[in-house]
């Protein structure tokens, strides 16, 4: 049966380099569809402070490296409502770090590396894994007090393309240190600073 094949083949591989393979990762350090609402520590029902809002979070990802100076975020001031929610298809504990893992069903013409920045950049998953980040911050620092302590806890991101292959597993693993930069400078901004 392909599909069972496929599975277990699946279950065999690795994601994350410093993790071992998928099905040797206990029951219990699973979390699928971990639900999450983050505050914003705006005025939500103002409009100018909706305004102000949208504008700094556009020159946070301006501001930042690429793939993020390249986004354009679907976000309006209508669309701000003083929180974000939103659900982490899956999260790994392992070796006191959580790893992020959003599954993706994607139908691509190829799926070499050109191709996944495409699609990356296409359907904003950059933006939506920096908030599912901001979230993994804001659970971490229920625990931990400093940012490298926090930090130290966030093990890393993969966007998985199921289509894709088993073997290597294709995914999208972004450079955590600028990850690091962008959700804090985003965090600083929900909790009303400036960026």
């Amino acid at each position: 049966d392909y599909l069972l094949e496929w599975v277990v083949s699946f279950a065999q591989q690795k994601i994350f380099a410093d993790c071992p393979s998928l099905q040797a990762i206990a029951r219990s350090s699973w979390r699928h569809e971990w639900d999450f609402t983050i505050s914003i520590g705006w005025d939500s029902k103002d409009r100018g402070y909706q305004k102000v809002l949208l504008s700094q979070l556009q020159k946070i990802l301006q501001d930042a490296p690429a793939p993020y100076n390249e986004l354009l975020p679907h976000i309006t001031e209508t669309s701000i409502q003083g929180f974000l929610v939103g659900s982490m298809d899956a999260v790994i504990e392992y070796g006191q770090k959580l790893y992020l893992i959003d599954w993706k069903s994607n139908r691509l013409t190829t799926y070499d590396e050109r191709a996944i920045a495409q699609a990356m950049l296409e359907h904003q998953y950059h933006l939506q894994y920096l908030f599912y980040c901001l979230a993994l911050k804001r659970i971490v620092a229920m625990k931990y007090d400093t940012d490298e302590e926090i930090w130290a806890h966030i093990g890393g991101i993969a966007y998985v393309f199921l289509r894709g292959g088993v073997n290597p597993i294709i995914s999208y693993q972004p450079a955590m240190d600028t990850v690091r930069t962008v959700v804090n400078a985003i965090d600083r901004l929900f909790q009303g600073n400036q960026p």
